[in-house]
């Protein structure tokens, strides 16, 4: 076993200073990351004054990692260990999970399939043992699976006839064409009809091992306890093969025919590179472009112009790939006057930069989102998970807002210069019949 940090480091104890009310902020971490014997990683943060705990299963790969002929496997993989294992039926896993109190999820990404509780901390080590149990010892029985293919089937179809589900397939498609990257999380129609029992088993016992697993907790439980359960379990060990670094492709714009009242337009770009700290710094950035109430977007085209009533921006880092994106949903008559507008805010982000006031202000948004989140056990979970996963390292919520507090003016221009270049950005649309439309000027 391996503790490579083990309990309060006082490189973590930071004052952060509230600049606008002289505030003093005070963050303790306790936090151990382990490597345990077994190949299991452990992510462990104790926190006093809770009732409860929040835990994650991390398996550490998703659509992305899929040949072509698997697409949809992991997804189905994780519907389906929630019906039976060698020692329980579902009914008897529902049972227990609702007895013991809290709430069992899971979902899948591009990246991760991620299984999460909340329990009462007198029922945390029974949960870690039901959720290893899932984990480990799923049958996969026949008649299960054909049920649960049907609900997938249904999942499908739901997901296209969403509009704003939809534009997000088609946008990720076209934008990494070729790539495993860009196929559905979900899977197709075909594969999850086709796929048989031995063949969907043979995936989850290759995927769901402990090399693959990161498992996360956070809040109020016995370090020791969960080191001892989870060192005593025997996983199957298997190394996963990762899928290549997805490009995006040369295209420029598509255009989706889907049953829909509203013009639904989707635009990003992935080509730009990102240091560790320019991943946080973009979220600074993306704060001032149409992440929330204050941004230039929202205040531009929702507020000052009554064009939309949904617009946003957002950013996302994956394994290999940073992306970029605004989306925005308009009535057609609408349309050319709302991406000019776009346009022309974006052209005077570009231009203008963003000055000290502003800087200020998101900055202090910033920081009180992530002293709000750091009393939300999941959050503070997830997040333990997720950026050890990417960076495989620790950054503390001081850390953090440390690093917000000292980026400067020239950091965000930059990021602005490199990303908001439009001969870089695809553009998906999605309406009812095809349209013709102005071109973006950014």
């Amino acid at each position: 076993m391996q503790i490579l940090r083990r309990g309060f480091d006082s490189r973590h104890l930071h004052f952060i200073i509230n600049l606008k009310k002289g505030n003093i902020i005070q963050i303790k971490d306790n936090y151990d990351k382990i490597v345990l014997d077994n190949g299991v990683t452990l992510l462990l943060e104790r926190i006093e004054g809770y009732q409860s705990a929040s835990i994650g299963f991390f398996v550490n790969s998703g659509s992305r990692d899929e040949k072509y002929e698997q697409s949809g496997f992991s997804h189905f993989c994780e519907h389906m260990i929630f019906k039976g294992t060698t020692n329980y039926n579902k009914n008897q896993i529902a049972n227990m999970f609702d007895r013991m109190g809290g709430f069992i999820n899971a979902y899948t990404t591009h990246e991760l399939i991620f299984i999460y509780n909340r329990t009462p901390y007198l029922s945390l080590i029974d949960n870690l043992s039901l959720i290893a149990e899932l984990y480990n010892n799923s049958i996969f029985d026949k008649t299960e699976m054909d049920l649960e293919r049907d609900v997938i089937i249904n999942e499908i179809k739901s997901t296209l006839e969403n509009p704003e589900d939809k534009i997000q397939e088609d946008f990720f498609g076209n934008l990494f064409d070729g790539y495993s990257l860009g196929r559905p999380i979900i899977g197709t129609e075909k594969n999850i009809s086709s796929v048989t029992r031995d063949e969907l088993y043979d995936f989850y016992c290759n995927l769901f091992t402990s090399d693959n697993l990161t498992i996360s907790i956070s809040g109020n439980f016995n370090k020791q306890e969960a080191i001892d359960l989870i060192s005593k379990i025997k996983f199957r060990r298997s190394k996963v093969i990762k899928s290549e670094k997805a490009l995006q492709s040369i295209k420029t714009k598509d255009f989706s025919l889907i049953h829909s009242e509203q013009l639904h337009i989707l635009m990003g770009t992935s080509n730009f590179k990102l240091t560790e700290e320019e991943y946080f710094r973009c979220g600074l950035l993306n704060v001032v472009v149409g992440e929330s109430m204050s941004s230039k977007l929202f205040q531009r085209i929702r507020e000052e112009l009554g064009l939309c009533y949904y617009i946003y921006s957002y950013f996302n880092k994956y394994r290999y790939e940073n992306m970029f994106s605004i989306y925005v949903s308009v009535l057609p008559k609408n349309a050319d006057k709302t991406i000019v507008e776009i346009s022309n805010a974006l052209k005077e982000i570009k231009s203008k930069g963003i000055n000290k006031k502003e800087l200020e202000q998101i900055k202090n948004q910033k920081t009180n989102e992530i002293l709000l989140n750091y009393d939300v056990l999941q959050k503070r979970m997830q997040r333990l998970a997720l950026i050890n996963l990417k960076y495989d390292k620790y950054y503390s919520h001081s850390d953090i807002i440390e690093l917000i507090k000292n980026t400067k003016i020239d950091d965000i221009n930059s990021l602005i210069e490199r990303i908001f270049n439009k001969d870089l950005f695809f553009t998906q649309y999605l309406y009812k019949k095809k349209l013709n439309l102005v071109d973006w000027d950014f």
